[in-house]
């Protein structure tokens, strides 16, 4: 190997200098980039997140909406039995009723 004059060295000092700081720079714009990147994801997260709270609403109110509607039919078809009753109980006094009468007039 041949040593290096104090020029040749100096000049490769500065090529290393140079190299290391565009390696820098590249890495800062890499890391930019990055940043940037990884801050558009975030910004389409919360808006899918908007969107997914917004359907789970939605899906609340409807259920809501079905509970309500399948209280409702379990107090008609309650309702339904105790007029059936009422009905059944009406028809039965009323046979009592006209059976009486009838009997009624049979007596001397």
């Amino acid at each position: 190997m041949v040593p290096l004059t104090p020029e040749q060295l100096e000049q490769q000092a500065a090529a290393k200098l140079l190299e290391e700081e565009e390696e820098r720079r590249k890495a800062r714009k890499r890391k930019k980039g990055r940043i940037r990147e990884l801050e558009e994801i975030r910004a389409e997260l919360a808006e899918k997140e908007l969107v997914l709270l917004e359907k789970e609403k939605e899906l609340l109110e409807k259920d809501q909406t079905v509970m309500v509607l399948r209280e409702e039919l379990e107090i008609e078809k309650k309702l339904r039995v105790l007029l059936t009753k009422e009905k059944e109980k009406a028809e039965e006094e009323a046979s009592l009723a006209m059976g009486l009468c009838t009997g009624g007039s049979m007596l001397p």
